[in-house]
């Protein structure tokens, strides 16, 4: 049995691994970087500030008391912050509401949130600003193509990094296997036992060194499976 197949970082992993092929053994997806791709244009505050101004309700996809959710409402008189559908249920019925979100919310829960909203309050305007950012947002899609492929998915970052376990999550609808690590000692060679593609992706704020040492970790317990 072969050991690791590394697959150069590349924007899109689904492409990068119908380009590799199907060889037996591990097959690493490097996510990273996505981050260096592109640039988010618009603040989450300033649409939010306008939504406000256009004379929407701004309703913050989020959790709440988070610092980042703090500030995008800090200068608004009235708002509502919601994370799950209960949430949306307790909303007061408006002529407008203007839905934005935590930057490393997942797109398909916003989305998801501003059609029950629509549904419930069919005669309101609903308004939907993509405030979740674009590294983040394409990290997600891709982390999806990732996980729909592999096997086992291994996530760095730490355990209290809102960030991360979103990744963990969005990973989990098409792997049974995802794992959190927050280093390269973290990791258990029985973990990949019977797999033959693996993931590896990292939080926004995971450390590049922290990445490097887990890899390489990954690496030696694919060539102790070949040995």
């Amino acid at each position: 049995m072969r050991g690791f197949r590394h697959i150069e970082q590349h924007a899109d992993p689904a492409h990068a691994l119908r380009q590799a092929g199907n060889p037996p053994g591990i097959l690493l997806v490097d996510l990273l970087q996505i981050d260096r791709l592109v640039l988010h244009e618009l603040s989450g505050s300033q649409a939010v500030t306008a939504l406000a101004n256009d004379g929407f309700h701004p309703v913050i996809v989020g959790t709440p008391n988070h610092v980042e959710v703090r500030g995008l409402t800090e200068d608004l008189e009235a708002f509502d912050v919601i994370s799950t559908e209960e949430d949306v249920e307790r909303l007061k019925p408006r002529w407008r509401f203007g839905v934005a979100a935590q930057t490393t919310q997942p797109i398909e829960r916003v989305r998801h949130l501003a059609s029950l909203i629509h549904r419930r309050f069919p005669l309101s305007q609903v308004r939907v600003a993509e405030t979740v950012c674009v590294p983040t947002r394409l990290r997600q899609e891709a982390a999806e193509a990732l996980a729909a492929a592999c096997d086992v998915v291994v996530v760095v970052g730490g355990a209290g990094s809102n960030n991360t376990r979103e990744l963990c999550t969005t990973c989990a609808r098409h792997c049974e296997r995802v794992l959190l690590v927050q280093g390269a000692r973290d990791l258990r060679p029985e973990w990949f036992a019977g797999a033959r593609v693996a993931g590896l992706t990292a939080g926004t704020s995971t450390p590049e060194d922290v990445i490097d040492e887990v890899e390489a970790a990954m690496r030696q317990i694919a060539k102790r499976r070949v040995a």
